[in-house]
């Protein structure tokens, strides 16, 4: 390991038992039960080649601030002290930390000053940079971002990290201060990239086609594709990228050109949803609002996970689950004898 050296990287799911299985049928991994200091469960997993990545429950501070599921690289430091004070005067934040994670040394979450968010570590987890990239290993990592130019001295001053271009003016190698590439930086619009800022992880696959009907049978959902990549979401809209490689003796290199849009999904029950309420509005039909509380309860019977304010799980809060769920359906049969009555 090495100072500005990614080294791991983690899922942060508000649905664990949903997506280890997900992971399991894509990447073939297979977990072992570690502990974080909270007392929280923190699953590492792993093919036969060794550790690959970690999946762990949503914490209350990210559910606060309205997180959305997500994967974490994480860079080796040397101090991170020093790098949480250089990151805060040159226009960073410290999100946590630094804060010891047991025998694992220590660890911060840090945003650059556009807000894409990574974590340092000094000493622990395993470093996985030196598996060759194989089915279900982390093989790259890439920030997308607005404006290279806001961050660059970011990077470079906590990491000493430089940027050479590609062949794109928008487009740059990140190279470490051994010499080595550690990452891309690709500056995309909005349009392109989204609203948010973020580093991303592509994951190896030696089968590309195989391994996206696979996500998609596990209730995946593929957001991009390219030219031997493709951008895809977990069942709890975790994103990441899967990148094909010809074999594990010989991996091909890691591509993370700008991805071409798949089909777009046209959200039609979504659609459906807003035609039932503009229909009972002025109909005044009041068995229709029935129906629509009858679409709220259908998928959340499912997926075991609904919302009202905030995010409620079958199996973290079963009680006011099922609440939400039986007061829905006995205003669906209420509204529907009401309606049907008048």
């Amino acid at each position: 390991m090495a100072h500005g050296e990614f080294i791991w990287c983690d899922l942060s799911t508000f649905r664990p038992d949903v997506t280890k299985p997900f992971y399991t049928e894509l990447f073939g991994w297979s977990y072992e039960g570690l502990t974080q200091p909270d007392g929280t469960a923190y699953d590492v997993a792993g093919t036969q080649h060794g550790a690959s990545a970690a999946i762990y429950q949503m914490p209350p501070k990210f559910v606060e601030i309205g997180m959305p599921s997500f994967w974490m690289p994480y860079i080796d430091v040397v101090d991170i002290n020093a790098t949480c004070e250089t990151a805060l005067s040159i226009g960073g934040r410290v999100e946590i930390g630094p804060i010891s994670w047991g025998d694992f040394g220590q660890v911060a979450l840090i945003r650059d000053p556009l807000g894409a968010g990574f974590t340092v570590m000094q000493g622990g987890m395993p470093d996985t940079s030196a598996i060759t990239p194989t089915s279900g290993h982390a093989m790259a990592f890439a920030l997308y971002i607005s404006d290279a130019d806001a961050v660059s001295g970011f990077y470079s001053a906590i990491f000493g990290w430089t940027l050479t271009p590609q062949a794109t003016e928008t487009s740059f190698n990140v190279i470490s201060k051994s010499g080595t590439q550690v990452a891309e930086l690709h500056q995309m619009p909005d349009e392109e990239r989204g609203k948010e800022q973020f580093w991303s992880i592509q994951f190896a696959t030696e089968n590309l086609a195989g391994s996206k009907a696979t996500l998609l049978a596990q209730g995946g959902e593929v957001v991009f594709e390219g030219d031997g990549t493709l951008l895809a979401r977990d069942p709890d809209g975790g994103a990441f990228f899967l990148t094909e490689v010809k074999s594990a003796a010989t991996p091909s290199k890691p591509t993370t050109t700008k991805p071409t849009p798949a089909k777009p999904d046209t959200k039609w029950r979504t659609w459906v949803g807003l035609g039932v309420v503009y229909l009972a509005l002025f109909t005044n039909l009041n068995w229709l609002w029935g129906i629509l509380f009858l679409m709220w309860t259908i998928p959340a019977l499912r997926s075991g996970e609904t919302f009202f304010v905030e995010p409620i799980s079958r199996r973290d809060t079963p009680g006011l689950y099922w609440v939400l769920i039986i007061t829905w359906i006995g205003l669906s049969l209420l509204l529907f004898w009401y309606g049907w009555g008048v």
